[in-house]
Parts: C-alpha cells; structure tokens; sequence
C-alpha cells in the first residue's frame, strides 16, 4: 500500500492542476490566438525543464532524434495543438471530456500498433466507452460547436498515438525531464511555425494571459514530468496487466 500512496496522490493533484488548466487555457484565447498560446506555454515550460535538469545536474543530452522529433510532433504539435484550437470553438468543459477520451483511443491503436488484444472484461467496458462517447456528441442533435468537437477528438488521438511511439520507440533508461523537454522543443518549434502560418499575430500582454502562461510553464507543464514518472509508471504496469490477463 506504502508503495502506491505517493503515486496516487500525484496523480490526485495532477488531476486537480490539469483540470482547472482548461478553464484558464479557455480565458487565455481572449488574448490571443489559440496555436499562439500553444506555442508560448510549450516554450515557457522548455525553460524551466531546461533550468531545472541544469539545477539538479540530469543528463539532457538530446535522445536520438528519430524517437524525439516523431514524439515532439504527436505529443506536444498535436495533443497541446489541436486542443487549445477546440477551445477556441468548444466550452473547457465539453472539451476536455472529449481530450481525455484518449484511453480509448489508445486501446484501439495499442491492438494493431502493439499487439495488445482486447480481452475479457475490456470488451463491455470498451463498448460502454464508445455508448458514452455518443451520448457526449449526440450526433442526432444539431452541434454548434462541430468543429471545436472534431479538434478535442483529434487531440486525443493524437496524444494516444504518442503513448504508443512512446512504448515502441523510446530508449532504455531515458532521463524523463531530458526526454519531456526535447519532445517539448520539438513540438513548440512546430507549433509557432504554424501560428505564425495560420493565425494573425495579435497578442495581448494582460496580467490574465501572463498568469494563465505561468501557471502552464510552472505547476502545469512542471509538476507532470517530474513527478508523474511512479503514476505513469503505475498505470503502465495495470494497464499492461489488464491486456495480458483480460481483467
């Protein structure tokens, strides 16, 4: 029990830090562009990676790039991407329910990705999953915000499909602060090259949108790598159990 209290109440405030972040995210877009926002509170978070694996003298020697870059472009490009521009159509709520339907999606990549069958059990509840799913979009209804939906669907997917490169592609005994801030760079160049593509440079400098950007490169993008290692680690080991044993 000892061994998974510390986890769990990890994973308890990550809960609390990354939900609360939506609404913050959602009133940040006043100010600016959404793939702006993206950008800037990537990069912010790069910094203080970089400065605290600087402080605490980790190795931040660069992975290879052929793991970095494809993981860079999926996790942050893609997950972080896609779902500030959904906020920019959707509600934080709606939102974020459709972002974190990203279980599901990883256990339809992980079948033919990874060879993780489904089994037992998992088949009821991953139909419930897909019941659940229909019922948030209400596909019989008229939507007014279908675009910022199909966005929110798109960001999960995108953030499963990293956790699978992550499983195939990801070296022995990678540093997580290294691995987190180069995937980070790599994303957030991406992600400013499409701002400065798609979306007209205006910005806003209040104290609501400097606040919302601390409070992403801070306790939003800090307190996941470096202390989500025994939770990830946690989930992993039930979830690779649940695949082989079906429970």
């Amino acid at each position: 029990m000892r061994s998974t209290t510390r986890p769990l109440l990890a994973l308890a405030l990550l809960t609390l830090i990354w939900g609360y972040n939506w609404v913050i995210m959602k009133s940040a877009l006043v100010d600016a562009p959404p793939l702006y926002f993206a950008a800037f509170r990537v990069l912010g978070g790069v910094i203080v990676l970089f400065g605290v694996g600087i402080a605490t003298k980790r190795p931040l020697k660069a992975p290879t790039w052929r793991y970095v870059i494809p993981l860079g472009l999926l996790q942050t490009t893609g997950f972080v991407g896609f779902a500030l521009w959904a906020l920019q159509f959707g509600g934080a709520g709606q939102t974020a329910m459709l972002v974190y339907m990203m279980p599901l999606w990883l256990i339809i990549l992980a079948w033919p990705l990874l060879g993780e069958r489904v089994h037992g059990l998992q088949w009821p509840a991953l139909t419930l999953a897909l019941v659940g799913l229909v019922f948030i979009l209400k596909p019989w209804h008229t939507q007014p915000h279908t675009l910022g939906t199909l966005l929110a669907l798109l960001s999960g997917v995108f953030w499963a499909a990293s956790a699978v490169w992550q499983k195939r592609a990801a070296p022995p005994q990678t540093d997580i602060i290294a691995v987190t801030a180069w995937q980070t760079a790599v994303g957030g160049l991406a992600l400013i090259l499409l701002a400065f593509w798609l979306e007209p440079l205006r910005i806003h400098w209040t104290p609501l949108f400097i606040g919302a950007l601390l409070y992403n490169a801070i306790p939003g993008g800090l307190y996941c790598p470096s202390n989500c290692g025994a939770p990830y680690a946690l989930r992993t080991k039930i979830h690779l159990k649940s695949m082989s044993t079906g429970k």
